[in-house]
């Protein structure tokens, strides 16, 4: 019986160097005398005893660093506190083996990336752009990728490490400076509104002028096209004039009928003498040859 159970611990304790669980969210790195092989499939696999096989876990699920609050100057000259973080995953085991190492070195070196990249990326941008209403979400967003686009490719390409997002947690102003800042920030809205009011006043003249020239065009064009008329009307008079000169007592009769007509359009009573023209066209005249 103490045989037996002597040979079981054995079994065990063999099957303990032996094999290991690898979980689906781990890879592993097993290396053999030196010589590192990436094992990524889930389940049970085995192993040689140390010190011939080494076996180095490693978390594939997305890791959260925080870094500490630094100083950093924006491009007209505005010391900020800026406060970051990053989401990232190992995206090459192997190569993070070789470059890194683990965990605690990889955050070492990602702060140092992204502080690097802080400095350059933020003396892009100014203290207005940053808290400009209405914008600022979206300059924050580009800052953010830009940040992101800066480190990620040193990372994957020199660690094996993918970077998925980098953050702005704060941004905060030394208190002495705030009210410069601010007031910088205020002198600089209102040159930004005197340069809008100028180029408005100057849009508006420019808009003025030319409707005045429309104006003066439309107003040449219709005296132009009223004198036309008049004259044709002039020449159709003359005209007129030339054939009642054949027939005066007939054109005279017509007018008198014209009148009649605009007169009577009314109802109106009118004592008139009957010899008035044209109500003398309604005498009635005796022929005493009848």
């Amino acid at each position: 019986m103490p045989t037996l159970i002597a040979f079981l611990v054995a079994v065990l304790f063999i099957f303990i160097l032996c094999a290991y669980q690898l979980r689906i969210s781990e890879s592993v790195i097993a290396t053999t005398f030196g010589k590192p092989k990436l094992v990524d499939q889930p389940g049970l696999h085995w192993r040689f005893p140390w010190p011939i096989q080494k076996i180095t876990r490693y978390d594939n699920r997305k890791q959260l660093l925080k870094l500490n609050p630094g100083e950093t100057v924006t491009n007209d000259n505005i010391n900020l506190i800026v406060e970051l973080f990053c989401t990232w995953n190992i995206e090459d085991p192997i190569l993070f083996f070789n470059s890194v190492g683990n965990f605690f070195e990889a955050e070492s070196i990602l702060k140092s990336l992204i502080t690097s990249e802080r400095e350059s990326v933020f003396r892009k941008h100014s203290m207005l752009d940053i808290v400009k209403l209405g914008k600022a979400d979206e300059t924050l967003s580009v800052i953010e990728s830009e940040l992101q686009t800066g480190i990620s490719q040193k990372s994957r390409n020199n660690y094996g490490i993918n970077i998925d997002f980098v953050g702005i947690a704060q941004i905060n102003l030394h208190e002495s400076n705030t009210t410069s800042i601010f007031n910088k920030m205020i002198r600089e809205q209102e040159k930004l509104a005197a340069e809008i009011r100028s180029e408005g006043e100057k849009n508006a003249k420019i808009i003025r002028d030319n409707a005045n020239n429309m104006k003066a065009q439309k107003l040449a064009r219709a005296e132009a096209e009223a004198k036309r008329i008049r004259g044709e009307a002039l020449i159709k008079a003359a005209e007129q004039y030339e054939k009642f000169n054949e027939n005066l007592d007939f054109a005279i009769f017509l007018r008198k009928l014209d009148a009649l007509e605009e007169t009577m359009k009314t109802k109106t009573t009118i004592i008139l003498d009957p010899e008035t023209p044209p109500y003398d066209l309604l005498k009635y005249k005796y022929n005493r040859n009848k």
